[in-house]
């Protein structure tokens, strides 16, 4: 979301609001003000996409210092402002207009374990000009971002055999980020057996050894032509 400041207007009566934060989710924008004395009630005002006049939407009582537009769609720019009425019905001025795109919280669909660390994937979300992915080590640690990238792939180089790890994954637009995912997606990484080798023995065909990674339970046996083409799973041991 980002802010266009307007002049500011000051009645008699009230002084105009302020928007201090703006937010969205994947389904709604969240408006925040500041609290203006003398305030018996607050008017929202919207711009909605395609427009440029804010058409007064919805009111609230001086209890209230935010308001949640539910009526939004995924992709789309609003923009909002708010005015502070008094017991007699006098208006207070305007002071900003706030703009935010509504951007839902991307999906993890994939997570690879690869030579160079944990390989994630997820869903495109609609005006997003970046993405954030975050990263933790348990549910009672905060998230921490390691990667910002434009494309829908990334990968975590930064990680050891048999870390245990959580990823999300935001959406960014003019420094603002989308909602996300809390309770992450959950990978454990297992590195490449290491020393792979090959012995043709009579009677045997060619015997597969490697060395033993400590947390791996099984493995999976893979081959693929020498001219190139895909790695098929042969085989599997525990």
């Amino acid at each position: 979301c980002s802010s266009t400041r307007s002049n500011y207007e000051k009645t008699d009566f009230l002084s105009a609001p302020e928007i201090i934060k703006m937010s969205s989710n994947k389904s709604s924008i969240t408006v925040k003000w500041e609290k203006v004395k003398k305030a018996e009630a607050y008017r929202i005002y919207r711009i909605k996409p395609g427009e440029t006049k804010a058409v007064y939407y919805k009111a609230v009582d001086s209890s209230k210092q935010n308001f949640t537009d539910k009526d939004v769609k995924e992709g789309k720019k609003y923009a909002y402002t708010v005015r502070a009425v008094d017991k007699n019905g006098n208006l207070s001025g305007k002071r900003t207009v706030e703009e935010c795109i509504l951007m839902k919280a991307p999906e993890i669909i994939k997570a690879v374990n690869t030579t160079n660390g944990v390989k994630l994937s997820w869903t495109k979300v609609a005006s997003a000009e970046s993405y954030n992915i975050y990263k933790r080590e348990n549910s009672n640690s905060a998230w921490v971002k390691i990667l910002t990238g434009k494309g829908l792939t990334a990968t975590d180089k930064n990680v050891k055999n048999g870390d245990k790890i959580s990823y999300t994954v935001r959406a960014v637009y003019n420094g603002v980020q989308s909602s996300y995912d809390k309770e992450g997606f959950d990978v454990r990484y297992l590195s490449a057996p290491a020393g792979v080798k090959t012995k043709f023995t009579e009677g045997k065909g060619n015997v597969i050894s490697w060395q033993k990674n400590k947390v791996a339970t099984a493995y999976n046996i893979y081959r693929k032509n020498n001219s190139g083409g895909e790695w098929k799973r042969i085989g599997r041991t525990e």
